[in-house]
């Protein structure tokens, strides 16, 4: 009832009303997933600051879709990676369109898409606090395969909320291409959180059994390093 109502010709109002958009979200209905969608782009003809609150409002319920289900559908990756295109913030203050990133990022990590990595991955490098933790808690639902490298480098951030969400990340999906990364950080000169590190070393390295014992081995000579 709710999409019909968004769809009738008599709606136009309800488009614009956030409520409703949300209310869709919390239902969890796949219809509702394709049209919550469908709304997300831009219309270069509509004024923006119309556009801005209805593209918000779709957002959100995108949100809700995901608090209700657990996830968004892996079919979603491609129109929300299309979210992070530089038009897309246009005419924006830099804080809303950090926002509006951000919260794109966590969407991308609510799919579980194993593609959208690759596309997270990059903003662990942002200069912007809420940028990285936003990227850091993506992966650690995503999981690491194709940016072992940064993500094993994100375990130097001056932020514990992306060290942590990081490890997360790490542990439940790195494989031996992360438990090298994380080596070459370890024995590196470059800060790392060594706790952060050292607990997703060792789950990583258990799964990888080549890598097994050189871990076991990195890690004792660390300890006695530490204790001397």
């Amino acid at each position: 009832a709710l999409v019909a109502m968004y769809d009738s010709p008599d709606g136009r109002a309800a488009r614009d009303a956030s409520s409703l958009l949300q209310t869709l979200g919390r239902t969890g209905s796949p219809r509702a997933l394709r049209l919550l969608l469908r709304a997300l782009p831009r219309n270069p003809r509509a004024p923006q600051r119309d556009e801005d609150a209805r593209r918000g409002a779709a957002l959100a319920g995108l949100e809700a879709f995901a608090r209700a289900r657990g996830r968004i559908d892996p079919e979603a990756f491609d129109p929300l990676e299309a979210l992070l295109a530089p038009a897309a913030t246009e005419g924006s203050t830099p804080d809303a369109a950090r926002a509006y990133v951000a919260t794109v990022l966590g969407l991308l990590g609510a799919t579980e898409n194993p593609r959208a990595s690759r596309v997270v991955g990059p903003y662990l490098q942002s200069p912007h606090h809420p940028l990285r933790v936003a990227a850091a808690r993506a992966l650690a639902r995503l999981g690491v395969a194709s940016v072992e490298g940064p993500a094993a480098r994100g375990l130097g951030d001056p932020d514990p909320a992306v060290r942590l969400a990081l490890a997360d990340g790490i542990t439940r999906t790195g494989g031996s291409a992360v438990v090298e990364a994380l080596i070459a950080v370890w024995v590196s000169s470059q800060p790392v959180d060594r706790a952060s590190a050292a607990r997703a070393l060792g789950r990583s390295a258990a799964r990888v059994p080549a890598l097994r014992d050189r871990t076991a081995l990195l890690l004792a000579s660390s300890l006695r390093d530490a204790s001397a």
